[in-house]
C-alpha cells in the first residue's frame, strides 16, 4: 500500500514543518537539554513559535486542479514533550492567510485564511499522527472556496530520513477531504 500523503503545498507545508520540528527535537534527545536530565527520569517540554513567516510556491488547487502561485503568511506554535523512556508527543497549530494567483490570468485569484492543527504521539509500539486542515477563500470574481481535510496514520515508526517523514509498517491510514 502506498502511504505517501499527497496534498497541496498549502496543506502539506505546515505538515512538513511539523514533522521537521519533531525530527529536530528528537535528533539528539531534546534540543539544548542534556541527555543526563532524561537519564535521571526527567520529562522535558519544548515549545517553538514562529510569526508572520512568508513563503511562495507553485501549487495545484486541491478543489479545481488549477495551477497557481501560492503565497502564504503563517504563524504557529509547536509543543513537544520528550519523556525519560524515549517516547514523545507533539502538537500544534499553524494559522495564516494566503493568496492563490492562477497561472491562467482568466481565472480568479483567491485570498483567504487557513488553519492546520496536528498531533503526533510515539510509544514503544507505534507512531500516530493526525492533521486537520481548514481553508476558506474568496475569489476575485466573488466566488467562495472551502476546503477541509482530515488525515490520520498509525505506523510502527516514522523514518525521518526523508522530507516530511515516511511511515514504516503502516497499521491504519486514511485521508478525507472535502471541497465546497
Amino acid at each position: 500500500m502506498d502511504t505517501t500523503i499527497r496534498t497541496s503545498p498549502l496543506v502539506s507545508r505546515p505538515k512538513r514543518v511539523a514533522m521537521a520540528a519533531v525530527a529536530a527535537a528528537l535528533a539528539g534527545g531534546i534540543i539544548g537539554v542534556p541527555r543526563s536530565a532524561l537519564a535521571h527520569g526527567g520529562t522535558e517540554v519544548l515549545t517553538t513559535t514562529f510569526r508572520d513567516v512568508t513563503e511562495s510556491a507553485t501549487n495545484t488547487d486541491p478543489c479545481t486542479g488549477v495551477r497557481e502561485t501560492l503565497t502564504l503568511t503563517q504563524t504557529g506554535v509547536f509543543h513537544t514533550t520528550q519523556h525519560a523512556d524515549g517516547h514523545y508527543q507533539t502538537g500544534g497549530t499553524v494559522t495564516g492567510h494566503f493568496t492563490a494567483t492562477p497561472v491562467d490570468p482568466t481565472r480568479p485569484t483567491f485570498t483567504g485564511r487557513f488553519t492546520v492543527r496536528f498531533s503526533q504521539r510515539d510509544n514503544a509500539s507505534s507512531d500516530t499522527a493526525q492533521f486537520n486542515n481548514t481553508i476558506r477563500a474568496v475569489g476575485s470574481d466573488g466566488s467562495t472556496r472551502n476546503f477541509h481535510m482530515v488525515t490520520h496514520i498509525t505506523a510502527s515508526s516514522i523514518d525521518f530520513s526523508t522530507e516530511g517523514g515516511q511511515p514504516v509498517d503502516v497499521k491504519i491510514a486514511f485521508e478525507k477531504s472535502e471541497c465546497s
